[in-house]
């Protein structure tokens, strides 16, 4: 299958079958990832044939259909979204951190 990246099924955007195993899921957004992602794509020789906005959004689709293929549909698209999740997942470990006198040894 060849990758598809304006559907919204995962699976098609990765160019995998709905039965993909976790492997095959692997290997195809490795696949996906070094040929768009931004930074690759300015050293490649190819990048001629896409602009750099564009490889960008492929690379950021690529990355949501995998994370969706992998059982974690809410990745964020933004880094305002990102900083969120985080401070959502880690800001009560850096309170307890900080209200605790940190680890013995570190600052």
């Amino acid at each position: 299958l060849t990758p598809v990246f304006d559907s919204d099924d995962p699976h098609e955007v990765l160019g995998c079958s709905a039965s993909a195993c976790s492997e095959e899921l692997d290997r195809a957004y490795r696949d996906l990832a070094r040929k768009y992602h931004p930074e690759a794509d300015e050293r490649s020789s190819q990048s001629s044939n896409h602009d750099a906005e564009s490889t960008q959004l492929i690379f950021q689709k690529v990355s949501q259909a995998y994370a969706r293929a992998k059982g974690n549909p809410e990745v964020p698209n933004t880094p305002e979204e990102a900083k969120e999740v985080y401070e959502n997942m880690f800001g009560k470990y850096r309170e307890l951190y900080y209200n605790e006198g940190g680890m013995i040894g570190l600052p």
